[in-house]
C-alpha cells in the first residue's frame, strides 16, 4: 500500500498507495485502512481512484481492460491520477499506478507516500480472482510474478515503509503516525 501524507503544510495530500491489499487489487486491505480508519482517525477525506476511473470512464475496471487491453488502461489510470487534485484527502489508487510515471512523478510532488508493504504469503492468502478484481495482469503472469514486478517500484516512489504483516489495523496507524 502506499499513502500520500502531507510532509508539511504546503503539501495538502494524503497518498495511500495499494498493491495487494484492499482484499482485491493486489493489496491488503489499503482501501479499508484509508477509508475507516486512517482517513476518519485523521480527519480527512477520503478518495479511491478505482472508482474515480470507473466514474469517468463509465465502466468497471475489468470491463474497461477486457475491451481496452492493458496498455490502454494504464495510459487511462496514468492521466486521471495525474490530474487528480483534492485537499484534506487520503488518496488510495490502485496499485498499477506504479506503472503510470506522470500520476507518480505528481503524487511525489505533492505528497509524501508510504507503502505498507506485506510478504507474499499475506497477500496471497488474502487475494481470490484477479481477473475479477480488475487487476492489471499480463497474460500468464502469476500473483508471485506481478509481486516481484511491483515491489521494487512501490520501494522507489516510498518515502515511507512500514512493514505490516501480522499487524492488525490499530497498530499500521501506529507505525505510520510514528514514520511520519
Amino acid at each position: 500500500y502506499f499513502f500520500l501524507l502531507p510532509a508539511f503544510q504546503a503539501i495538502r495530500y494524503y497518498f495511500y498507495f495499494s498493491f495487494a491489499c484492499k482484499c482485491n487489487p493486489l493489496c491488503s486491505n489499503s482501501k479499508k485502512y484509508g477509508r475507516g480508519s486512517f482517513a476518519k482517525k485523521m480527519g480527512k477525506n477520503f478518495l479511491d481512484t478505482d472508482l474515480l476511473i470507473q466514474e469517468k470512464e463509465g465502466r468497471l475496471l475489468k470491463e474497461i481492460i477486457s475491451e481496452d487491453g492493458l496498455e490502454s488502461f494504464i495510459r487511462t489510470e496514468n492521466r486521471i491520477n495525474a490530474s487528480v487534485e483534492a485537499e484534506n484527502t487520503v488518496i488510495a489508487p490502485g496499485g498499477s499506478v506504479v506503472y503510470g510515471i506522470e500520476a507518480m512523478e505528481h503524487y511525489k510532488k505533492i505528497a509524501r507516500i508510504v507503502y505498507l508493504h506485506l510478504s507474499y504469503e499475506a497477500i496471497s492468502s488474502r487475494l481470490g480472482n484477479l481477473t475479477e478484481r480488475g487487476v492489471v495482469c499480463r497474460a500468464g503472469q502469476t500473483l508471485r510474478l506481478l509481486y516481484e514486478e511491483r515491489c521494487p517500484l512501490y520501494e522507489r516512489y516510498a518515502d515511507v515503509v512500514v512493514q505490516c504483516d501480522g499487524l492488525e489495523v490499530g497498530e499500521i496507524l501506529e507505525l505510520v503516525e510514528e514514520k511520519l
